[in-house]
């Protein structure tokens, strides 16, 4: 709806411009005739001057040059003035108004055809090369790491700390076990264990005996060792 609303708008723009258009060059044309007629050309010799002046206007619109387009604009109201004068009767033809209506026709001839020749190589614009967008790489770009403590549970510490304490309490106990001397009394019942179940190892000889792991090892092996 709105692409067929903005055609249709645009349609009806161009129309009441060439009407305005042709309506001004038909005006104007009548007034110049007049004027080519008054200062003594001839009948099918006159309507020439009106077409060569309203072609160059034409042409200046067209191609948008802003000086053509006011040159242009100044020969037509020029002609429109002097032959409006002429016609009141308010001017008589004057050689300077003859030479300059003469002059009006090569001028034209000169515009126009400065109109359809090429633009010259320096007036070219040139071409604008649109560059990718280079992503920022510098640190304000990069990502911002937020280092977050690791927060360790309350039961986790005091299970570390309650480990920590069994750990070291069995570590002295081995310790100070194996400072300790082997008692007549814990070799002479690790011979009879021993003698019973040969396979019994350090630990379990040590937890029948109800001391550390390493006192069982070396009562084990004071045991297993010739009298």
């Amino acid at each position: 709806m709105r692409s067929s609303h903005a055609t249709g708008t645009d349609r009806t723009g161009t129309a009441l411009v060439n009407i305005a258009l042709a309506a001004g060059v038909l005006f104007t044309a009548v007034a110049e005739y007049h004027l080519a007629r008054a200062l003594g050309s001839g009948q099918f010799v006159a309507a020439l001057l009106p077409a060569a002046i309203d072609v160059y206007v034409i042409a200046a619109v067209r191609r948008g040059r802003a000086g053509d387009i006011a040159g242009a604009l100044a020969i037509m109201g020029s002609a429109q003035v002097a032959a409006h004068l002429l016609e009141a009767q308010l001017i008589i033809a004057t050689v300077p108004l003859i030479v300059g209506v003469s002059l009006l026709v090569p001028l034209v001839i000169w515009r126009v055809h400065a109109l359809q020749a090429p633009p010259r190589p320096d007036s070219v614009a040139e071409p604008v090369v649109a560059s990718a967008a280079v992503p920022d790489t510098g640190p304000a770009a990069l990502p911002r790491v937020v280092l977050v403590p690791y927060l360790v549970p309350a039961a986790a510490k005091r299970g570390s700390k309650v480990g920590g304490k069994a750990r070291g309490t069995n570590e002295g106990r081995g310790a100070a076990g194996s400072q300790e001397r082997v008692s007549p009394e814990n070799l002479a019942t690790a011979r009879r264990l021993l003698a019973d179940n040969p396979s019994l190892n350090g630990v379990e000889l040590g937890q029948l005996l109800g001391t550390s792991d390493g006192y069982g090892r070396r009562v084990r092996r004071a045991a297993l060792a010739r009298p």
